[in-house]
């Protein structure tokens, strides 16, 4: 059976899913569940990005100056994998 399909699945990860347009999910039919702070982020976390804290603390320009470091920091990432991927 290598390459037929075994039933036809339609829907979305926020939705809805069914398998054969029999609805075995349905977002709307979930219980809810309180969305909680969590009581540690990891360092990695994108709340501590040095541009984000800038902005929270109202310095635009400073903001500014830290997105186009990191902004540089991923164009140098890129042009390295580009070149890696070219050996």
């Amino acid at each position: 059976m290598k390459g037929r399909p075994i039933c036809k699945i339609y829907g979305t990860y926020i939705g809805f899913l069914e398998f054969d347009g029999q609805r075995y999910w349905d977002i709307r039919d979930t219980e809810k569940f309180p969305m909680v702070k969590p009581n540690f982020v990891l360092p990695s976390d994108s709340r501590h990005r040095p541009d984000l804290c800038k902005l929270i603390e109202g310095k635009i320009e400073e903001a500014q100056l830290e997105k186009e470091k990191l902004e540089n920091i991923q164009r140098a990432d890129k042009k390295l994998r580009v070149s890696y991927n070219k050996i």
